[in-house]
């Protein structure tokens, strides 16, 4: 490896200033130059590195939701932001997720004979920055003290793309994906194909109506960078995934792990994993708050949740990553989540915290629990009524929560919950209640098409009357077992959330069979969804949900005492 500079500057004349050396090479064993930002902090001593790899240009820094890396480097540190491979300046061709273990070893072993580097690293980023840490614990690099892979998966599979039972998360992949793609063809002067990745870019919601979709265009048209076609032809866990799969690594490595997320992140469930594999490694510290992708901030979809909801976390993180490196000083561990409804922050050994209990609400309805001027409920004593049913086509979908695009985030349910062709279920506790952990839904179903898809959502009753979003499980029909009476069991889990019901609020559960274009729809024939070929092949779908002694559909909620 060989390092190349480009230039310094100085932020002022102040001996005391930050020092940024711009444009430094770093060209590996294979001849690829790799371009980085370093940012020096006063003084002139040896000083721990604060590392972070990124394809979105290194002069973003992911100040959409960090500080600027000036802030970390007047902390003390080293600051590293560097243009992985295929983009920005770097050299090389880029294909998401691939290559960052090798390229990632490479840089920190660089970095640690760096000039002022006192030969320790630590790696900071959310979503594909998360990852890039990740990715290198396998290799058990020499120096790196601490990680911070926030809002991001070690298990692409099953916490990125194809999260809820196999199910493809449908306008992520294809948002993120045409988003990547039209870079790469602007980069390779393929101006053709970029001009039309531009046009779908702009009008992200036509994407996922597509047929098929596994060859939507532009995405995948010849001239396009291969990923998005590989992502769409692999919609099982298969050796293309397993390839790419860090979960072991991180289960492993002992390497402390801060982790974060939030209730309305798209990627909520591969964080939620990533933090279950480490099982209870003394150093990690886990943060779920009520906030999406990005900004992290108390407004989210028109909503307010309190001055409290913004956690200083680049102070968090600077604190927390002293602390792994000078293991004299402590620091946090264990779980902080943000408790909605009551707006404050709350600490766990664990999360989900291990003093929640799974309590059993049973549905009940009177055989009319279509929409939410229905009779359905939920119920602490038992399952009870004639069974419910309703009508699943594909051409009608269920919205995702806030329709189409979906956006993540505490929506109001109600305009959707009024529709017949889905079941709603209320629960009026009357009395204040707790929740913090991950629920799940136990249904017993019977439905006239071969295959289908069941979707539930959790909402809190606000006392205006409002539904606000709180989290989302979906299942196949053919991820069942055979119960009672021939019907079909299914478990639905949901991604975390926790939420203090104060009196007079509720919780309502809704049951339909999509949450488009969110997930993609189900045909309802057997047929994968992403090789539908046109409407003509949607086929409807009765689906009939029973609550009574022998199939007693019941909502698992974790409890707070």
């Amino acid at each position: 490896m060989t390092t190349t500079r480009a230039h310094i500057h100085v932020e002022d004349t102040d001996p005391a200033s930050i020092a940024v050396e711009v444009g430094v090479s770093l060209v590996l064993e294979d001849g690829t130059t790799l371009v980085a930002d370093l940012y020096y902090p006063p003084g002139d001593g040896p000083v721990p590195v604060l590392l972070m790899r990124q394809p979105y240009g290194r002069a973003i820094a992911s100040t959409v939701v960090y500080a600027q890396p000036e802030y970390f480097a007047r902390e003390g540190f080293l600051v590293i932001i560097q243009d992985v491979r295929g983009r920005g300046d770097s050299g090389g061709v880029f294909y998401p997720f691939r290559g960052e273990d090798n390229d990632g070893l490479a840089t920190i072993e660089w970095a640690r004979t760096l000039p002022r580097s006192d030969g320790r690293v630590c790696m900071y980023g959310f979503s594909y920055q998360g990852y890039t840490q990740i990715a290198v614990l396998d290799s058990r690099p020499g120096g790196l003290v601490a990680i911070a892979p926030h809002m991001s998966a070690a298990d692409l599979y099953g916490g990125w793309f194809y999260p809820y039972d196999g199910k493809i998360q449908l306008a992520t992949t294809l948002g993120w994906g045409n988003q990547m793609l039209r870079e790469d063809a602007w980069r390779a002067g393929q101006t053709a194909v970029a001009r039309r990745l531009e046009g779908s870019w702009q009008q992200p919601g036509g994407l996922a109506s597509a047929l098929p979709l596994h060859s939507v265009a532009p995405l995948t048209e010849e001239g396009a960078a291969p990923y998005v076609r590989d992502w769409l032809a692999h919609p099982t866990y298969d050796g293309y995934w397993e390839a790419l799969d860090c979960s072991a690594a991180l289960a492993a490595s002992e390497t402390p792990v801060f982790h974060l997320t939030g209730y309305y992140d798209f990627y909520a469930p591969g964080s939620c994993a990533a933090y279950a594999s480490r099982r209870g490694k003394p150093q990690d510290w886990f943060v779920l708050g009520p906030w999406k992708h990005l900004p992290w901030e108390r407004w989210n979809h028109g909503f307010d949740f309190g001055c409290n909801a913004r956690m200083d976390t680049d102070a968090a993180l600077v604190n927390w990553l002293k602390a792994q490196l000078d293991p004299a000083a402590g620091g946090r561990r264990g779980a902080t989540y943000f408790l909605v409804g009551a707006n404050r922050w709350e600490n766990a050994p664990a999360w989900p915290p291990p003093t929640a209990v799974a309590t059993r609400c049973y549905l009940r309805s009177g055989g009319a629990a279509n929409s939410c001027f229905g009779n359905g409920r939920l119920s602490f004593e038992s399952a009870a009524g004639p069974p419910d049913t309703y009508v699943y086509d594909p051409q009608v979908p269920v919205a995702a929560p806030g329709g189409n695009p979906p956006v993540w985030g505490p929506c109001d349910l109600v305009p959707q919950q009024q529709g017949n062709n889905l079941l709603v279920f209320d629960l009026h506790p009357g009395r204040p209640l707790t929740f913090a952990g991950e629920a799940e839904l136990v249904l017993y179903v019977e439905s006239t098409a071969p295959e289908t898809d069941f979707v539930a959502r959790l909402s809190w009753l606000r006392p205006d009357g409002s539904a606000r979003f709180l989290t989302l499980g979906a299942t196949s029909l053919s991820r069942g077992e055979g119960a009672a009476g021939g019907t079909i069991r299914l478990r639905l889990h949901f991604g975390p959330f926790a939420l203090a019901l104060g009196t007079g609020e509720g919780l309502r559960l809704d049951i339909a069979s999509s949450a488009f274009p969110l997930l993609a729809r189900d045909p309802n024939t057997g047929t994968d969804p992403l090789a539908v070929e046109s409407v003509a092949d949607f086929r409807l779908a009765r689906q009939t949900l029973f609550h009574d002694a022998d199939r007693p559909s019941c909502l698992l909620l974790p409890e707070l005492p």
